[in-house]
């Protein structure tokens, strides 16, 4: 029972995340303030599951999908194959978000943005993979 619990709140926090994707990259202010404090109530929650995990072994299918990938071998794979394609991709795609969003301003905002809408698409990305093995 315990283990079903923290499996639908692990499929929930991914659609948190996917929620706050998109609100970060909508115009409406209020959207972006929400998104903020959702994206800090997921980074608090993981951070606090991360503890969890150090105490209790059981708390371990709330633990970050990167994470628990990290010690697989098809993390080796991707980080030593694959890393600088996703790089190159990733940065000409900045760069064309880049040319289209604020002035120079807001430049750092939207890289803070961007790095935690990375950050949480790898999660996702990497959970699926979890649940796919």
């Amino acid at each position: 029972m315990l283990i079903t619990i923290f499996s639908f709140l692990s499929i929930l926090m991914i659609f948190v995340r996917l929620y706050s994707m998109n609100s970060v990259f909508s115009i409406t202010k209020e959207k972006n303030k929400f998104s903020e404090r959702i994206t800090v109530f997921v980074l608090i929650f993981e951070i606090l599951t991360i503890g969890f995990f150090v105490f209790f072994s059981s708390f371990r299918y709330l633990l970050p999908p990167v994470l628990l990938f990290l010690k697989t071998r098809q993390f080796h794979y991707l980080i030593f194959e694959n890393l600088s394609v996703g790089l190159i991709i990733y940065v000409l795609i900045d760069f064309f978000l880049l040319s289209t969003f604020y002035p120079l301003n807001h430049i750092l905002k939207f890289f803070n943005r961007t790095v935690l809408t990375f950050v949480f698409l790898l999660n996702i990305l990497l959970g699926a993979m979890m649940f796919m093995v």
